[in-house]
């Protein structure tokens, strides 16, 4: 008990350094800027039966055993280092050396927290990790028309990759289209606590992008054919909408839509390929919509209605980085191994609803609700949220949330065919293949301090 008060002194610790973000230097044509961030997530949840990993050992493998996985409780505290060079060559063109260093401390306090494979493989008991690597560090060229990043660096304004990215990046910007070029051969992400080195077990052969935007003058209206591909697994075309009528300050209207069709190749069959999930099988093809409809109105709300539909073993792992709504795909139970939710799964769809209001000075509030339906299970999730600017360099964060997930019976929450149809080598302790349908609660709150000047 004393090892974990500790720990969590430290976290909040941490959590109180600077972070920062500043010009230290201006010198004709060199440019140096400093930064450094300091976030603390902490999950709880409502419900703590035996696990596993738990010290109630026999009542943990029963419960694992009978499909009961509830949400887990962990903290979690990183910082992230940071500079930039710019060398000016002219008014508007510059050369950028970037570099960024993030280390994070992880703690379950009740739970099973994903520990990395390097980490359990060595203490498969433990509750506690460390993660350090360089999270950016890339030369790029910057001008009115040309975009150029090499090495580590973060990709934007992408439907489907919305993470750290270890490549090239090259974007060409005219009057009214755009062409972006993208060639990674690993990606990482750290979306809160979910933090994994840099790797390309979705991508062994390196994931390779192009898309070419057309967009009118005042890019209210955006038209973008895309295609992702990685050689030997599969080929993903598509295309995104975008149009937005009226103002924010009296109505705004905004449409989005996104939709693919997904080619598999001959190694996507390959026993234990890490591109979808396990024992699954992908068929010939997939695909998939995105359907998001937003209105803005009275300057301080907006209201969000969208719609996911899965077509097929979709996923390829493409999602675990990102996908067109963003939707919150890693707040499910760890205890099960599982940190996606259904919303990915095959031939799946999901309905969101988001409200939000910023009346309250630097404050935003909301509701939202995500309902998800898929082969094996339903998962409906409702809750509130919140974000207090308390001052310029700090942020606070809080979500409260009631999730319940039933899974239907003769399914194990932990495997994403019939439990029956799981070779019993990976079934583990698990022997019931004839599970009644369950009920559980993930519930959950979680809070989030953000630190910055």
């Amino acid at each position: 008990m004393l090892h974990k008060k500790l720990s969590l002194i430290i976290l909040l610790g941490y959590a109180t350094l600077l972070n920062a973000q500043q010009n230290i230097g201006d010198y004709g044509k060199n440019q140096f800027f400093l930064g450094a961030e300091a976030n603390l997530l902490s999950r709880t949840a409502f419900t703590h039966p035996a696990t596993i990993n738990s010290t109630d050992k026999i009542k943990g493998l029963q419960n694992a055993n009978d499909g009961i996985y509830p949400q887990d409780s962990f903290a979690y505290t990183s910082l992230k280092f940071y500079g930039d060079y710019d060398y000016n060559i002219s008014d508007e063109k510059k050369l950028k050396v970037s570099l960024g260093y993030f280390g994070g401390v992880a703690y379950t306090y009740n739970g099973a927290y994903p520990v990395p494979d390097d980490t359990r493989k060595n203490n498969p008991e433990a509750i506690e990790f460390h993660r350090f690597l360089f999270y950016r560090a890339f030369i790029g060229y910057d001008d009115p028309n040309n975009f150029l990043r090499i090495g580590r660096f973060i990709v934007e304004d992408d439907d489907w990759i919305k993470s750290t990215a270890q490549g090239g990046e090259y974007i060409y910007s005219g009057d009214n289209f755009l062409l972006k070029a993208l060639a990674v051969s690993d990606l990482t992400t750290a979306f809160g606590a979910w933090v994994w080195d840099f790797q390309n077990k979705s991508i062994p052969n390196g994931l390779y992008h192009l898309s070419l935007e057309y967009h009118t003058q005042n890019k209210k209206i955006k038209i973008r054919p895309y295609i992702y591909s990685v050689p030997d697994y599969y080929t993903i075309p598509g295309f995104s909408f975008k149009a937005s009528v009226g103002d924010k300050n009296t109505f705004l209207w905004y449409t989005y839509i996104t939709a693919s069709y997904e080619r598999f190749h001959h190694k996507a069959y390959s026993p234990g390929t890490k591109l979808l999930f396990p024992f699954l099988s992908p068929g010939k093809d997939a695909g998939n919509i995105y359907i998001l409809q937003s209105f803005s109105f009275l300057k301080d709300y907006q209201v969000q209605l969208s719609y996911f539909k899965n077509f097929g073993n979709f996923n390829a792992m493409l999602g675990t980085y990102g996908n067109p709504g963003m939707v919150g795909i890693y707040d499910n139970s760890y205890y099960a191994n599982l940190w996606m939710s259904d919303f990915l799964a095959k031939d799946s769809q999901s309905f969101l609803v988001n409200a939000t209001t910023t009346t309250l000075k630097n404050t935003v509030l909301g509701l939202f609700y995500r309902g998800t339906w898929s082969y094996r299970s339903t998962e409906n999730t409702a809750g509130i949220l919140a974000s207090y600017n308390w001052t310029p360099n700090v942020t606070l964060k809080g979500v409260l949330a009631y999730y319940l997930d039933e899974t239907f019976a003769g399914y194990n929450s932990k495997f994403w065919i019939p439990t029956k149809d799981v070779p019993a080598y990976a079934r583990g302790p698990i022997t019931k293949t004839d599970t009644p349908k369950n009920l559980g609660d993930r519930s959950y709150f979680m809070f989030n301090l953000i630190v910055r000047l």
